[in-house]
């Protein structure tokens, strides 16, 4: 069957001779333990399971052999399944009999959504033309993208939005990102005048989702913060009488296409690139219209989650210093409108003046600008076989037109400016197999949060790791780790996981 779809598209002068496979896959399980007091508080005294997800994982890659050379063909097609299964809701079904049991018609998860996956991740077929000096490559099907150089913020990398209903430490950040159908062109051109090499990307994305939170919706109506990530946005229960939280995503189609182009350049050792995402913003500005329309009324309402439609320019860039053998990278970052929780409308649009109630949203532009260094230390320890890896990140984001210091709303405020500073540290012991690591974040208000593990692989046949994840610091900052309610938890992961 293969062979007759690939000879549909390669034109004469050359015949498809055979089609390698290659299939890789994983299975792991990966079981978290909750102190919710956590470790500022106190150590362990409050632990309970948290998450049981057992899951499995497989790609399938064919890469296509001609004989001749055509100019214009299919060189390569990709089947990627993920499944899994979280045992925490069997274990503790009581826990969790409340939350809403499947998805909504508009992208709000169920408590079976994250108990279960069944997920075909990605699919897609390469097609390819090779012209002397220039190579173009239209990769279509469903897909993830991702662009931009920082290795802990989401700034140029708005393509694909994230999953943050669960936790996975040390995970390859497309684990956590949610695959789209679009239609992917690059085109390449070598040594062009005192360039390396030219690449231009192109991204035409009618497939819209927004970022995947966890359910935070009650069986029979009203909210419920029961599951696992779900506390981060408790702040909601200060409404009374909501009758529920609403996804409001605009819909998959020709008509709302994303859509966005990248140029970059290679000169030496430097790379940089110019980036444009026209697309629906991903993290959701929460709507109280309703909710108050219906609460002046008497009764009560919903609380919408919108996603308006945006512009995202960029530049990111990364080079190499052999002089002192660092990398450095950076991005800076302009999106003309951010929809963003702010109390400065509450008078305004009050309905005893006319209005159409407290939205609290506020639209305002946003600047990004992060810088990071990366070094090797050679044979720096004792025993490890490639030294220190270290990586730093200075982060700030600055919201234009934001009157106060601090858009006071809870779980949905924003600083006018924010910096973050990111520290990773990674070595190996005993020829690769025991991997220590660490990552910190912190925040000038008085934040911390930390990310320490090990883990030993054997070869490349199984593994099996120990992680904690802890926030500490200034409970009164308006860090959103602090309003998330993240500064009194805790979390221990356990993973156990096969590679074939």
């Amino acid at each position: 069957m293969w062979m007759a779809l690939i000879g549909l598209f390669v034109p004469a002068g050359g015949q498809c001779l055979q089609v390698d496979y290659d299939i890789q896959g994983r299975v792991k399980t990966l079981f978290t333990l909750r102190d919710d007091d956590g470790l500022k508080n106190s150590a362990y005294d409050d632990m309970r399971g948290a998450g049981w997800r057992n899951e499995l994982q497989f790609d399938v890659t064919g890469n296509l052999a001609y004989e001749g050379e055509p100019i214009v063909k299919i060189e390569k097609f990709c089947l990627s399944y993920r499944g899994a299964y979280d045992a925490i809701f069997d274990l503790r079904d009581h826990r969790y009999e409340n939350i809403q049991s499947h998805q909504s018609d508009d992208y709000e998860p169920g408590c079976r959504d994250i108990e279960t996956e069944n997920d075909l991740r990605e699919v897609f077929i390469d097609f390819t033309g090779d012209f002397g000096e220039t190579r173009a490559v239209l990769r279509l099907g469903r897909q993830i993208v991702r662009w931009g150089e920082a290795a802990f913020f989401n700034m140029m990398n708005v393509v694909c939005p994230m999953d943050v209903s669960r936790a996975s430490p040390f995970a390859m950040p497309e684990d956590l990102e949610t695959p789209l159908y679009m239609a992917r062109l690059n085109y390449s051109i070598l040594d062009v005048g005192l360039l390396y090499s030219l690449d231009v990307e192109l991204l035409a994305v009618p497939d819209i989702r927004p970022m995947l939170q966890p359910p935070l919706n009650a069986e029979g109506g009203g909210v419920n913060f029961d599951a696992p990530y779900a506390f981060t946005f408790s702040d909601f229960s200060a409404f009374p009488g909501m009758t529920g939280i609403r996804e409001d995503v605009p819909g998959t189609g020709w008509d709302n296409m994303e859509y966005g182009g990248k140029l970059t350049a290679q000169v030496g050792y430097f790379q940089g690139s110019i980036h444009y995402v026209a697309h629906f913003q991903d993290a959701p500005a929460a709507d109280f219209s309703e909710y108050w329309n219906a609460s002046f009324s008497g009764s009560a309402g919903p609380v919408s989650l919108r996603h308006p439609r945006q512009r995202t320019y960029g530049f990111t860039f990364n080079n190499y210093i052999p002089q002192i053998d660092i990398i450095t990278r950076g991005e800076a970052v302009c999106t003309d409108k951010e929809w963003i929780n702010d109390k400065t409308d509450f008078i305004a649009v009050s309905p005893a003046f006319g209005g159409k109630g407290f939205s609290w949203i506020a639209e305002h532009k946003s600047y990004q600008y992060l810088l990071g260094i990366d070094k090797d230390w050679k044979h720096l320890p004792i025993g490890t076989l490639s030294g220190l890896s270290t990586a730093i990140e200075f982060y700030w984001k600055h919201f234009s037109s934001l009157e106060d210091d601090y858009s006071d709303i809870g779980v949905f405020g924003n600083r006018r400016d924010q910096q973050l500073i990111t520290f990773d540290i990674r070595t190996d012991y005993w020829s690769g197999r025991i991997k220590p690591g660490i990552s910190l974040q912190y925040d000038p208000e008085g934040i911390w949060w930390s990310l320490v593990g090990v883990k030993y692989q054997k070869a490349r046949t199984w593994w099996c790791s120990v992680n904690q994840m802890t926030f500490w610091g200034n409970e009164s900052a308006s860090n959103k780790w602090a309003a998330y309610n993240m500064l009194t938890k805790t979390d221990i992961f356990f993973e156990f996981g096969i590679q074939f």
